[in-house]
């Protein structure tokens, strides 16, 4: 390879962002489930399946959630949407695209996160749920969640009473409050705004002694597999607040690594593709877990009670 071949690839790693790659390919920038440092993209791939990149290092980075070792810089991005491609055809694609930033949307290219600072003078403002609070009723009464469950989400410092009687149910990133998710009796699930989604973790013992992972899509089901499982003490119940933002793949991949994950998302195609995502990730014993004749854990709970 020439002086000049090898220039121009280190230029072309250094002015070509590997979002913009993904926009002239046809992907799709989902800034809900994105970052300040972190964005996702996702487009559509074989007959149901969707290919999902997330990119990282300011644009000059990328890995796919869903294969295993498909990562790397903008020079590899471009042979993993176009597998046979050398290094000299990928030059000639990424030549237009030198010095193009992406089209994020108005507003993106500043992150809508909110300081942690911030999001934590929010949580702390609010109230705890207790026995007859507007959000423990909710809880206790429209969704059927036992009390010692709804008292031990309390005391793990995962539940708060928002406005309205809604349910604020955390999100934490190494301990620290980054999100939560949002529901109540005229609320359909939602996530604040500004926050970072992670993973919603409960558990009825010490997490460090878990051996179990039991992953579900909302906060209130999580709740709701925990009581129908029997107060599991080796079990964590995790919600991922309905999707797969950058801080809760990181999550899911260190947990699902050392431990026997349950999928236990909603019965349904979408709860499907969730299932298909996380089992690559698992390193031990693997089992997708669905609500029998419902499509989620709450509609059990509420059956069965």
């Amino acid at each position: 390879m020439s002086k000049n071949e090898i220039d121009e690839i280190h230029d072309l790693k250094e002015r070509v962002d590997c979002r913009s790659v993904l926009e002239a390919a046809g992907f799709t920038f989902y800034p809900e489930e994105s970052s300040r440092h972190v964005w996702k993209y996702s487009r559509k791939h074989g007959v149901q399946g969707h290919q999902i990149v997330i990119v990282n290092h300011q644009g000059k980075g990328w890995f796919s959630p869903l294969e295993v070792g498909k990562r790397g810089d903008v020079f590899s991005l471009v042979q993993y949407l176009n597998p046979g491609l050398n290094f000299g055809q990928v030059r000639i694609e990424l030549r237009p695209l030198a010095g193009i930033a992406p089209r994020l949307p108005a507003g993106e290219r500043e992150s809508s996160e909110q300081p942690v600072q911030d999001l934590l003078l929010r949580w702390n403002a609010r109230s705890k749920p207790a026995p007859g609070s507007a959000a423990w009723k909710y809880l206790a009464t429209a969704r059927k969640v036992p009390e010692d469950v709804i008292e031990r989400a309390v005391s793990l410092g995962i539940l708060a009473e928002g406005p309205y009687g809604t349910m604020w149910a955390a999100h934490l990133n190494k301990g620290i409050v980054g999100g939560w998710e949002m529901r109540g009796e005229k609320m359909k699930s939602a996530f604040c705004r500004g926050g970072t989604k992670s993973l919603l973790q409960f558990s009825w013992g010490d997490t460090a002694r878990c051996t179990r992972l039991a992953v579900t899509e909302a906060a209130i089901d999580a709740f709701s597999l925990a009581a129908l499982e029997g107060r599991r003490v080796d079990t964590i119940y995790a919600s991922t607040g309905g999707g797969m933002a950058p801080h809760t793949i990181q999550a899911l991949q260190g947990l699902c690594m050392g431990l026997n994950v349950v999928v236990a998302t909603d019965a349904n195609a979408p709860g499907d593709r969730y299932a298909n995502m996380i089992q690559p990730w698992c390193r031990k014993n693997y089992e997708r877990l669905r609500p029998v004749g419902y499509d989620d854990w709450n509609d059990c709970l509420r059956a069965e009670r």
